[in-house]
This record gives structure tokens, sequence and C-alpha cells, in this order.
């Protein structure tokens, strides 16, 4: 039955977002606790509840409409309007380009490209299982366009949950209706005329809203990291009091609101060379006021506007990205979490840690480590952040991330994989050995952004126990001077990567999927893997 006013989502999944949106893996502990049965957990920390925001926690939009070159209104509405006729939309047509211009919101409609991304996604894997199973190249010609919700992994289902009003009042202005057939538990499209849309449709889409992100869209992506500052500077000034003498927190929070963006200015054209210069990070510069003032703390990103065509295009490569558009939305989604990672960076600085390894490859675990899951809470209601994000965003990320993780998994041959599986369970003690990997921009920049995802937990306690790990030890210098038995068995690394637990439908049960505890007590029992099959224990706080 089509769903024309709220599009509810089935019953089902719904049982399921209950349970996912505790953890990103599925803990055991019920998502819907009241307020006092969470104070009522002996020696746990509370779970942070939503705060008040007032008016003067507005965040600016990075992603906002692109206004003519006149002060007049009317003139500039006349030139965007010649803009669109003049371009050649496949899917789209000029009037309902013109419609998302004037009445869309421009992060919204990144969210539909997501939403199309993920069904092309589905359709691809299907494809591949079909001619795998009649072992020929069989194909079938623009197959109709559908997505099996049971299939989701928790991030694609959670993004689906919380963005769906968004996509509805976005689809509706490029005239798509959702239908949701609980019979054979499908999501399918259906354009105006009723029929329903194929894998043709959704390609020409995805190409239109390409073209509108690149010539109609501006992108402030040093807004995004004031943004994402300004969170990760409340966030981690309520958790790391212990890095003040005086036990407020304050110190941290105001170190990392005097960080400020800057644009990454390329200096060497190789495509190496590049690959290091455009890795978003923290640095500090001398003060140029006074030669024995503070540093100007920094996070550098990355303008697209002022870079030049073959910088560009070496970024379109370096992303897989087809289009200008296309490079926007993945760089919004990149630099949404790589902001925190650098937040992170800029503790161990406040914390005086060092890293004696060679390439520092400690230190860059020890970032990577907590980086999506400070994310994710920055995120939530409870932080500023949430004033200038779409609802969804989070989740939408988190799936981009993961996708991408897989990508790079997949291409990594089996020695590259061991190495990371052997730097990741050494928690950065041990720097990966291969010389392809510690001369390779791009496999060391992989390295990082899949142990994001690796280590990812979107509850509150988890996170506090990875920030506890990282930091709280203050009279560690050496970031390598630690026992990994310091760490709690929650949280620790199981056998094996991560990324296809994550991944796995959110329909598959629990014992399958073999889920790890990351918001129980000290006396639940955690599922992991530690051989062929599965066994319990208890987890040691």
């Amino acid at each position: 039955p089509s769903l024309p006013q709220s599009f509810p989502l089935p019953s089902l999944i719904l049982l399921f977002i209950v349970k996912m949106e505790c953890c990103s893996d599925g803990a055991t502990t019920p998502t819907c606790l009241s307020a006092t049965e969470r104070k009522a957990e002996k020696g746990k920390e509370m779970i942070m509840l939503p705060r008040r925001r007032t008016k003067s926690h507005k965040l600016p939009p990075f992603a906002t409409w692109k206004k003519g070159e006149s002060s007049d209104n009317d003139k500039d509405n006349a030139s965007i309007a010649k803009k669109v006729d003049e371009v050649q939309w496949r899917f789209l047509s000029p009037k309902q380009v013109k419609s998302l211009i004037q009445r869309g919101s421009a992060l919204m409609m990144s969210q539909v490209a997501t939403f199309f991304e993920s069904i092309i996604a589905a359709l691809n894997k299907r494809m591949q299982s079909r001619r795998k199973m009649e072992k020929k190249s069989s194909t079938i010609f623009d197959p109709i366009a559908v997505w099996p919700f049971t299939a989701a992994n928790r991030f694609q289902l959670g993004f689906l949950h919380a963005a769906q009003d968004n996509l509805k009042s976005t689809l509706a202005m490029m005239n798509v209706k959702f239908h949701v057939d609980l019979a054979s538990k499908l999501i399918t499209l259906q354009g105006k005329d009723g029929e329903d849309l194929r894998a043709s449709d959704l390609d020409g889409a995805l190409r239109d809203i390409d073209e509108i992100c690149e010539h109609f869209v501006d992108y402030d992506l040093a807004a995004l990291v004031e943004s994402m500052l300004e969170g990760c500077s409340q966030e981690l000034g309520s958790r790391l009091k212990y890095l003040d003498n005086d036990k407020s927190g304050t110190g941290v929070s105001n170190f990392i609101k005097s960080i400020k963006p800057k644009a990454i200015v390329v200096q060497d054209g190789k495509d190496t060379a590049l690959r290091r210069q455009f890795a978003i990070r923290y640095c500090e510069e001398p003060s140029m006021q006074e030669e024995s003032g503070p540093p100007v703390r920094r996070i550098m990103y990355i303008n697209v506007y002022t870079l030049e065509q073959e910088h560009v295009g070496a970024l379109m490569k370096q992303h897989s990205c087809k289009s200008k558009g296309e490079l926007h939305r993945k760089l919004l989604y990149k630099h949404a979490g790589m902001a925190c990672r650098a937040c992170l960076e800029a503790v161990q600085v406040y914390s005086n840690q060092t890293d004696s390894g060679k390439y520092g490859w400690a230190s860059a675990y020890n970032a990577s480590y907590a980086a999506c899951s400070l994310f994710l809470k920055c995120c939530k209601a409870s932080c500023v952040v949430a004033d200038a994000l779409p609802a969804g965003f989070a989740q939408e990320v988190a799936s981009c991330w993961l996708k991408d993780s897989i990508s790079s998994w997949v291409s990594w041959k089996s020695t590259v994989k061991n190495e990371f599986l052997r730097w990741r369970d050494s928690y950065g003690k041990e720097k990966p050995n291969l010389l392809e990997i510690t001369a390779s921009p791009k496999l060391m920049m992989e390295f990082k952004e899949v142990m994001c995802v690796e280590s990812i937990f979107s509850s509150s306690w988890a996170l506090g126990k990875q920030l506890d790990f990282l930091f709280q030890d203050r009279s560690k210098r050496d970031i390598k001077d630690f026992e990994i038995t310091q760490i709690p068995l929650a949280i620790r690394h199981r056998k094996g990567s991560r990324l296809a637990l994550l991944n796995c439908p959110v329909a598959t049960s629990a014992s399958a999927r073999s889920v790890d505890c990351c918001e129980a007590p000290a006396s639940t029992t955690v599922c992991y893997i530690g051989s062929a099959t599965m066994h319990n224990t208890k987890t040691s706080m």
C-alpha cells in the first residue's frame, strides 16, 4: 500500500530501530529506559539527556543555494532560471529543478541522492548474486528500482527512519512517491504517472542531483568544520575534565574553541603529494604577531572552489567521483567525521602526549579510535550541532563511511589486510611493516578511515570508555605506554574485521550477527568471536 501522508515504516522495522538506536552493534540493554531508571544504574556514567539549547547557539548553514550576481532578487531568479533551462536534464524537468531550488533544501536533496545510491547498490548486489547462481553473465534489462528494507544495515535503516519526512518532501518536488509493500517487504518508487521507477531512472536522477550540486549549491566546508568544533568543544569539555588541573573541563573546551579552519593550499602537484596535502588534519602555525606568542591552531580542510582544475580532477579520481557535484557531496560527509578526528589530534597536543614511533602510527590510531563515536554523539539532540543538521544526517554519513570502508577493504590484498588487523589489534603499538603501506599515502589514509569505522559506537557509555582509555592516564606521555588489559572487554576489537558485522542486515538474528555489547552494565553477558564458535564472557570494566 502507498503511504502518502506520513510514510510510517512497518512495525517490524521499528522494532529493529529500537535495538539499533542504543548502539551501532545492537546492544542488549533496552533503549527505552526512563531518566529515573538510567540514574538508578549504580556505578555507571549516566546517559546524557537532551539539554535545552538557546538561540545564541544557532550555527551557520554549510550548504546553501547559490545567488545570482545581481543584488536584485528578481534578476537573480531570472538568471538562475536561465541557467536551469540551459542544462540537459536526464530525469528531472526544468520546472522540477526550479521548484527544488526555490522551495527545497540542498542538504535534503543530498539525502535523496544517498537514498538512491543505496537502492542502486542493493540492485547491483542482487544482480551479481543472480548471475553467480545461474553461472553465466545474464543481465536483466533495466530492473525495477526496489529496496528490500529487511536487507538494510543498521545505519541505512536508521537513516531511512530519521530522514523519512525529508525524503518525502523532497521527492514530492520531483514527482516521486514512496510505496511500501509489506507483503514482500520492499520499498518501491513511483513517478507521477503511477509507473514504477527503474534503475535507469534513478541513475538519471542521481546525475541530475549532482548537476544541481555542482552548479546551484554553495558548500561552505569551513562552516561545517566550525560546527563540528563547536560540538566537540561541548562534548569533550564535559567528558575530559580530568585533563584540567581544576577538573572543570574549561581548558579543554577553550582549547578546541580556539581552533580555526584553514583551506589547504596545494604546494606540489604530484599525485602522491596531493594525497598527503589533502589530508584533513590538525596543525599548529607560528603566530604572525608575536614570535614568542602561542601558536595558531588550525584544522586544514579542502576548498574545491579555490583549487586548480587539475587538482579538482585528482580529488575526483581519489574519491572515485564521476562529477564535481558528487565530489562536493562526498567531501561534505568526509569533513563531518574527519573534523572530529582532527579534534582528537588536538587533544593529544593539549594533554602533552607524544608518539615515539616512526610515521606516527600510534597517534594516528588513537585519533581514529573514537572519531566516529564522537561524531555520532555530536549529532545527537543533546549537542548544539544538531541545530544545523537535517534529521538523519549522522546515520547518512555513517552509512557512506561504511560503504567506502568496505570498498577499501575489498580492494586490499590479503597481506595488506593482515597488516591492518595487526596494527588495529595492537591498538597502535605495532606499525605496519610492509613498505607498500608506509610509502603509499593512499593506503595510509585508507587505514585511518577504515579504523574510524571499525571502532564506531553510537552509545554514550562506549564513547566515554574510549576517551578514558585514550586520555585518562595523565602520567602517560608516550601514546604507546599502556597495557591492552586496561581496555574494557566490551569495546575491545574482536577477531577479524568488524565491517561485515556493521554491514549485515538488521533483520539477521543477534546470534548470527555475534553482536558486541557497548551499553551494558558490568554483569551483562557479551558475545564475541574468539574462534569459529561463539562463546560468552563477562565484561571487565
